[in-house]
């Protein structure tokens, strides 16, 4: 495959007439029609060398919307859900904290099924000091588009004290087979990868999601086993059926200042999976969270990647060559 090269900065002037001025994350899928893009922490203003979310006007989520045609022009906003053009102040988050122990409410996947729009979203503890000390994992629903949505308690994936639960940074994949294949590891950035599944029509019901043991299906949590090992960072997975693979991309590494950007392939969900191959080395472009565009078919990978010293959001293309 050839190496990534930058498209699009997609935060910043791009996004600035909705107050985003700078963002992380970008979480991106469609309901056939536009494509969601959803990002963690963003702010309204952010200057150069900006090294994180350290500034005051902090909200911790924002979706926006495109109909692009052509990625390899870049993408162009259509609008962003609880966003105004000015002033930039009134913008507010679409998953807003709702209780004193939360401090964050962080994107991690998102998808359409069932004619709605699920997003899981990461909740970190109040005064967490690293990536590792999440509280759970949940899922919020849309109706009516993505312009409003609402947390369900039914399908959340609790921490332990201590952060090992491997369920904490899930990302969805959207089966042939009318399944949700979601594709998690536990909290940080360096942990193993683990699978369940959902029939698409249940996926608001944890009771409905089997988890994969190396061998089977089984409704026992605790008996996952790796469908294949980290260090992993951040992913996005995706069946592409134009060249009927799944393909998952994260960080090989536990911070955000080294590792490479890496991508793995399949011809079954459960794997056997390729060896990690790199899609942009850290020596030529460090960025995080590589999120994969649910408009990538065949040999073009589209996916946004985020850099921690500007605070922006791009995207990025690679050929890629699956046997």
């Amino acid at each position: 495959m050839t190496q990534a090269t930058q498209v699009q900065q997609i935060t910043g002037p791009l996004s600035a007439r909705w107050g985003i001025n700078g963002a992380d994350l970008g979480v991106a899928w469609s309901d056939g029609v536009s494509v969601f893009h959803v990002f963690g922490d963003n702010y309204s203003s952010v200057v150069p060398g900006f090294g994180g979310p350290t500034g005051t006007d902090r909200q911790p989520n924002a979706l926006g919307w495109d109909t692009t045609g052509d990625l390899c022009t870049g993408i162009q906003y259509t609008g962003f859900a609880n966003g105004t053009d000015t002033p930039s102040g009134n913008r507010q988050a679409i998953l807003p904290a709702i209780s004193s122990s939360e401090d964050g409410i962080v994107p991690s996947g998102g998808i359409h099924v069932n004619g709605k729009d699920y997003l899981k979203y990461i909740i970190f503890r109040l005064g967490h000091t690293g990536q590792e000390q999440t509280r759970a994992n949940g899922i919020a629903e849309s109706d009516d588009g993505g312009i409003t949505w609402h947390r369900v308690d039914t399908a959340v994936w609790m921490n332990d004290s201590s952060y090992t639960e491997k369920f904490q940074q899930q990302a969805l994949a959207e089966g042939p087979d009318g399944y949700v294949y979601v594709y998690s590891t536990p909290s940080e950035r360096h942990g193993d990868v683990y699978l369940m599944q959902v029939p698409d029509a249940a996926i608001l019901d944890k009771e409905a999601y089997r988890y994969w043991t190396g061998t089977g299906w089984s409704s026992t949590e605790s008996s996952a086993e790796a469908v294949f090992a980290g260090p992993a960072g951040e992913m996005s997975a995706q069946y592409l059926p134009s060249v009927n693979r799944w393909v998952a991309m994260y960080n090989d590494d536990n911070d955000t200042s080294n590792g490479s950007t890496v991508l793995r392939y399949s011809t079954c969900p459960t794997g056997p999976w390729s060896s990690p191959q790199t899609v942009l080395p850290d020596s030529v472009r460090t960025i995080y969270a590589p999120m994969i565009d649910p408009r990538s078919t065949g040999t073009d990978l589209y996916f946004y990647g985020s850099d921690w010293n500007t605070y922006q959001t791009y995207l990025f293309h690679s050929t890629i060559n699956l046997p």
